[in-house]
């Protein structure tokens, strides 16, 4: 029976100002319980028939107690048990959430309804809980029919604590000896039973998290026991090595694996057992189609929580992707080096090509017409060939690192004045300059480079809206990311999504009709979008076709007090 301590726990938890003999007088465990019921000998034949069926009854539900595979399943029979062996009005499983509330799994609380005023279903659940053994609570009176609640634990887990909530419609004084004693043992297997199953559902779930885990490793993953045998590997050392993993399992691997991978395993091991934690090795591998591949072994040691020594576990990885890759960069590398060094062997030249014309050009009234229309195109030639050198050299000191941003304090307007000033004059366009009011009279920025970039964004929109139109140059502050942003905005032709993100790709064109006829190198994109970032900004456009393009740079609002 509870003591005078515990019920007043029980009564300053629901808030009550009932006093503590009225509850400890209705309240009982399973030990008080059986002192005060109702002996078998003092039943009538009729009675203990009905018991006794009762009790066979019960016995035969409480079989399938031990075979539910869930919480669930064991909930529902351990209701259809006890069923059997009391007459239950309403039953409610509640379990403990993450507050340490216990809430009904499934539905409203339809139990503590039944409780009268400041009476609490958690008070009698969490006493239950302090004494892991059922408590029964007669009702002060009958409420729809129930007399009694009972509380019955079905898991104490450190993790998952639930109860079964039983509203019986006769009171404690009509139960005998033997229910409560049928009932005492419930109370004990219930525990047990829910504890097996929360271990088992664990474990399920490492078991699942582990192979998704090996699955999710790009390489081929094979474990093998300390007894030479496997014991896991994942579907890349199905496909690898062209091995089924349910004949693989279990099985020695000496008998499974083709002969160059257990020789390099052979020596890993050796290696690793001679104090090597980690080794690797390399082989090579004929697949399924006949291709020879190159392949990176590696091993380390399997171990248990305590870190003593189960197996060893296995990495391959295919080495040609890699390898490919590595060529690849160094090919990129050897262009790159190509691209710089024929610039520099053509500036020189050039330079002193293009110097010839202009002296040339000096003279052009002595020179017949059609002489001054060679010499037009031969200068015009030369200075694009010059713009593809200088674009070419300025992109390979970008991408090699060897250009530095000096950042000094910048008015963006007098960077705005310069750009358009080296703008050749165009009759068909109308350019607007647009500056927010807030904008700094000074950032930090390399102002040569950022001229550079509006240059290039001022020419394509000039060059990609051959009907004309305004050029719209603006520039306003991101207060929220403290960034400067400029725009150049046309009314050309417009650039279809799927070339969008193309543009910022090296020698890029949007392939139509309409830009054959206009000159690029398409890199001056590139070089804009190097620039901006060595500032720690971005670049990005807006374009929709038919109606035009903006192309933004974003600039950090640096100060010289910064």
């Amino acid at each position: 029976m509870a003591t005078e301590n515990d019920t007043k726990k029980v009564a300053k938890q629901g808030g009550t100002t009932r006093s503590v003999g009225q509850r400890e007088s209705r309240m009982y465990d399973i030990g008080s319980l059986r002192t005060r019921r109702i002996s078998y000998t003092d039943l009538k034949p009729v009675e203990v028939d009905k018991l006794l069926s009762r009790i066979h009854t019960y016995h035969h539900k409480l079989a399938k107690l031990y075979e539910v595979k869930s919480l669930e399943e064991l909930y529902e029979a351990a209701i259809a048990a006890v069923e059997t062996l009391f007459d239950l009005k309403h039953y409610q499983v509640f379990v403990r959430n993450a507050e340490g509330h216990f809430v009904p799994v499934e539905g409203a609380d339809i139990i503590s309804p039944l409780l009268g005023e400041g009476e609490s279903i958690e008070d009698l659940i969490h006493w239950t809980v302090q004494q892991r053994r059922v408590i029964f609570y007669d009702l002060e009176k009958e409420s729809g029919g129930v007399t009694t609640i009972g509380i019955l634990p079905v898991s104490h887990d450190q993790i998952h604590f639930s109860v079964l909530a039983l509203a019986l419609t006769k009171p404690v004084s009509d139960m005998s000896v033997l229910q409560v004693d049928t009932l005492s043992s419930l109370a004990l297997d219930l525990p047990a039973r829910a504890q097996a199953l929360l271990q088992a559902e664990r474990h399920s779930k490492l078991t699942s998290l582990f192979d998704n885990i090996l699955e999710s490793v790009p390489n081929a993953v094979i474990a093998i026991a300390g007894d030479d045998r496997v014991i896991a590997l994942n579907a890349n050392a199905e496909f690898l090595f062209g091995i089924k993993r349910i004949f693989a399992i279990d099985e020695v691997y000496t008998e499974v694996f083709p002969e160059t991978l257990v020789e390099a395993f052979k020596e890993l091991i050796a290696r690793s057992v001679m104090g090597k934690e980690v080794a690797d090795t390399e082989i090579e591998h004929e697949l399924e189609g006949g291709v020879t591949v190159n392949i990176g072994v590696s091993v380390t040691f399997l171990r248990d929580r305590t870190g003593r020594p189960l197996g060893h576990l296995f990495f391959c990885r295919d080495l040609s992707l890699s390898r490919e890759v590595q060529k690849l960069r160094e090919l990129d590398k050897m262009k790159s080096e190509f691209v710089n060094t024929v610039s520099h062997e053509l500036k020189t030249p050039l330079t002193a090509i293009l110097g010839g014309l202009e002296i040339i050009e000096g003279d052009l009234e002595t020179l017949p017409e059609d002489m001054r229309e060679i010499l037009g195109v031969v200068s015009d030639g030369a200075k694009r060939l010059r713009n593809l050198i200088f674009d070419l050299l300025d992109v390979s000191r970008l991408e090699s690192g060897r250009v530095q941003v000096k950042e000094e304090p910048t008015d963006i307007r007098e960077i705005i004045d310069q750009t358009l000033r080296v703008q050749q004059p165009h009759p068909k366009h109308t350019i607007v300059v647009d500056v927010a009011s807030d904008v700094p009279e000074r950032i930090l920025m390399d102002g040569a480079k950022i001229v550079q970039c509006l240059t290039n964004y001022v020419s394509n929109a000039i060059k990609y809206s051959p009907n004309g139109g305004e050029v719209r140059v603006s520039a306003r502050i991101d207060h929220d990311k403290r960034m400067l942003i400029c725009g150049v905005k046309d009314q050309g032709l417009g650039i279809s999504p799927k070339h969008q993100k193309k543009v910022w790709e090296k020698f890029y064109r949007v392939d139509a009709s309409y830009t054959s006829e206009i000159e690029g190198t398409g890199l001056g994109l590139v070089i804009v979008q190097h620039i901006v970032e060595l500032h720690g900004g971005a670049v990005w456009l807006e374009s929709t076709e038919g109606k035009g393009t903006e192309f933004f740079l974003s600039l950090p609002v640096k100060t010289s007090a910064v």
